[in-house]
């Protein structure tokens, strides 16, 4: 199967054909390669507080085409990717187990900017976007990648204010969700970004139930506005598990 590298982070233009998935939630792998996707497996860091030792948005962040950074010393995904082609950039700094030394990757893309709390930020991170020519929006919420759902090139859905805030001034159609009501176990709650991912240009895939959140018809609607549909993964409330990180696509 002839298949290409994702150019626009987040955001597939045709099938996804491989993801990055934590490795702690089988059941959520397993769906996806019902689907056809390959999944590559993200196993713990372990630096980082247990909960999210295998979260993909803590770990790794995508910048378009083969282009990756990975955070340093976790050798196994960094091997993964390359066997699939990818150019991998390790971090600079290690990951640690408290905020915002977890932050390092933790940034969404949106054209030329990248949304991040700057101070937390790996230095490799900041010398791609020099190198990329993107612009650095600052927010005040370092999980910028956690807290967003990127489900199309101009619309988000997040439950943070700031970065509602800030994804607006850049002319961002943002749908804002109540915080909560999303698991992650060891903590109160999880975030939207780590519950979801897109699959393919019209499909969105979720951890669970969008009917276990206050929001959920809200966000079904936000997203048959656009063209796309929600696809549940599990009969059960929605998981942070980290993102549904898609990286290759049919070509």
């Amino acid at each position: 199967m002839a298949e290409r590298f994702l150019e626009i982070p987040s955001l597939p233009s045709g099938e996804v054909t491989l993801a990055a998935v934590s490795c702690a939630h089988p059941q959520i792998i397993r769906g996806l390669e019902r689907l056809g996707i390959e999944v590559v497996p993200v196993s713990a860091c372990e630096g980082l507080p247990l909960p999210v030792r295998t979260h993909a948005d803590m770990i790794c962040i995508h910048l378009g085409g083969s282009d990756v950074i990975v955070a340093r010393r976790k050798k196994d995904l960094v091997e993964a990717l390359k066997r699939n082609g990818f150019h991998i950039v390790e971090t600079q700094r290690t990951l640690g187990g408290t905020y915002p030394q977890d932050c390092l990757l933790n940034a969404v893309l949106l054209r030329k900017h990248l949304f991040a709390r700057m101070d937390g930020l790996d230095p490799e991170l900041i010398s791609a976007c020099r190198t990329k020519g993107l612009e650095i929006t600052n927010v005040r919420q370092g999980y910028a990648k956690c807290s967003t759902a990127v489900i199309g090139g101009n619309e988000w859905i997040t439950a943070d204010p700031a970065i509602a805030r800030a994804a607006r001034s850049a002319g961002v159609d943002v749908l804002q969700i109540r915080p909560g009501h999303i698991e992650l176990a060891g903590y109160g709650y999880g975030f939207i970004g780590g519950c979801c991912g897109c699959i393919s240009k019209d499909v969105v895939a979720f951890t669970g139930k969008l009917d276990s959140h206050p929001d959920g018809f809200a966000i079904r609607s936000f997203l048959e506005r656009i063209g796309k549909r929600a696809l549940e993964l599990s009969n059960g409330p929605l998981i942070d598990v980290g993102g549904i990180l898609p990286l290759k696509e049919k070509d």
